[in-house]
């Protein structure tokens, strides 16, 4: 599958509080070739969530109005069959067994690269994709995904200055920076 097909007419939603990390995603997956609209309050995901249709939501977990998790409960209440991507710098495993019987399909871990971000939405689409082809064994189960959550976040570092985005090894044309308003 190339990356083109990925990419092709694909939409995203991204909820966040912090409007830098919204307009960060969206600069970064945009890149990628992606379509993306983003909220920065859970009730204003929640509205663009159940009136439009994405194939993909990524979720803060950590937002005044509404949690990612409560956000994640009301999409799937509403019947939304969208795969959701839970992005948090204040995770836990227990965060991540919890989101995982919600229905989330993945986590990005807080700081992260474009590179970590971009692989983790280009894995949910084609596995998506897949799916709707019928092909079988492309889902992992909650437990692998959460195993690979904790591996992945002992692996992690914070930066200095709280930045969102750990410094990639690879050079992108993506210059943008990202900073947690405190």
């Amino acid at each position: 599958m190339y990356i083109e097909d990925v990419t092709a007419r694909v939409r995203i939603l991204v909820v966040d509080d912090e409007p830098m990390i919204c307009q960060s995603c969206k600069e970064i997956l945009e890149f990628e070739g992606y379509m993306v609209e983003t909220a920065i309050s859970g009730e204003e995901g929640l509205k663009k969530a159940l009136e439009q249709k994405f194939d993909l939501a990524i979720l803060d977990i950590k937002m005044p109005d509404m949690s990612g998790l409560n956000l994640l409960k009301r999409m799937r209440a509403g019947q939304s069959p969208t795969p959701i991507v839970m992005m948090t710098a204040y995770s836990t495993v227990e965060t991540a067994v919890e989101a995982m019987k919600l229905g989330a399909t993945d986590f990005v871990q807080k700081p992260f690269t474009p590179e970590e971000l971009s692989r983790v939405v280009r894995s949910v689409i084609i596995k998506k994709k897949e799916r709707a082809e019928g092909i079988p064994g492309v889902e992992a189960g909650p437990q692998e995904t959460v195993q690979k959550f904790n591996e992945d976040r002992v692996e992690r570092h914070e930066l200095a200055g709280g930045g969102v985005f750990k410094k990639s090894s690879r050079a992108r044309s993506y210059s943008g920076t990202c900073r947690r308003n405190n």
